[in-house]
């Protein structure tokens, strides 16, 4: 196992996702083109397919903190890197492709021609305010994670959604 694998593994609790139970039926490549950076495709061979993060994951740089919920892995699923090109193409920058993904769908993007990390805000309504540069490289965002400092139970009301719920008729 490689340095970065096992520090993700050992200090973040990253392991490999459970395959969803929705397979991708369309050929994975099609329509999507990209050279997937060489440490990617070690990370998920290294820890068996897409990567999740047990304990959270952060990024902080200059321009703020970021969470990493999961990075895309090479598995016929739907956490599949092609797939997920496939799903954000006409939507992110022709430049870009994404490999990972926050907790609130947002995209962490590399740049095709300078390896640099973006982040994606997906509902930006101003695509230069969509794109953030957190990072000069992938092994530098990697290296720079973090684990999130919450709670087991500041988590959990993070990730509430529904406040209470009426069920009578």
């Amino acid at each position: 196992m490689r340095a970065i694998s096992k520090r993700l593994s050992e200090v973040l609790g990253a392991h490999c996702a459970n395959p969803t139970s929705r397979q991708i039926d369309e050929l994975l490549q099609e329509g999507c083109v990209i050279e997937i950076n060489e440490l990617l495709l070690d990370l998920s061979s290294d820890l068996g397919g897409a990567v999740v993060f047990t304990r959270g994951a952060q990024c902080v740089s200059q321009t703020g903190t970021y969470d990493l919920d999961i990075i895309y892995g090479l598995s016929p699923d739907g956490y599949n890197i092609f797939h997920r090109n496939n799903m954000y193409s006409g939507r992110i920058s022709n430049n870009t492709y994404t490999f990972g993904e926050s907790p609130t769908g947002d995209q962490f993007c590399i740049d095709k021609a300078t390896g640099a990390v973006h982040y994606w805000v997906h509902d930006a309504a101003n695509e230069e305010r969509g794109y953030v540069l957190i990072s000069s490289s992938l092994e530098d965002f990697l290296n720079r994670l973090a684990p999130d400092g919450t709670s087991d139970n500041e988590a959990l009301e993070k990730s509430k959604k529904i406040i209470s719920i009426d069920l009578s008729f």
